[in-house]
């Protein structure tokens, strides 16, 4: 059996902060004088307002998901642009031009090709 080792106290850490909005905290789940004395927490984005359903005038935002459609935009619009801009070559049929051509005369000395498979 292992033996449990116990971690530091965390009784005074600040606790992680969610990303998603569907792991925040809402208004509503703390207590009002808790809340009253934390107002930091809402300002930061610890925790999301109560929404439509609570009565306030609009639901809450998840602010990393809309930064990431904005990157993910930005980033299709660079990849249009760098594809629509580039300029591609034709591949030449091997040994048509360059230095293979000039290798391949040179061991065929003016013969055909077909002449060297020839038994």
């Amino acid at each position: 059996m292992t033996t449990r080792l116990r971690g530091a106290n965390l009784v005074d850490t600040v606790s992680p902060k969610a990303k998603k909005l569907e792991n925040k905290i809402r208004k509503w789940q703390i207590r009002a004088d808790v809340l009253a004395t934390n107002p930091h927490w809402e300002a930061n984005g610890r925790i999301a307002t109560n929404g439509v359903s609570w009565g306030d005038d609009v639901d809450p935002i998840d602010v990393e998901t809309e930064k990431m459609k904005t990157k993910l935009k930005d980033k299709e619009s660079v990849l249009k642009v760098t594809v629509d801009k580039s300029k591609k070559r034709k591949r030449a049929e091997a040994g048509t031009t360059g230095k293979g051509k000039a290798r391949i005369d040179a061991i065929l000395d003016g013969g055909d090709e077909d002449a060297l498979f020839e038994a």
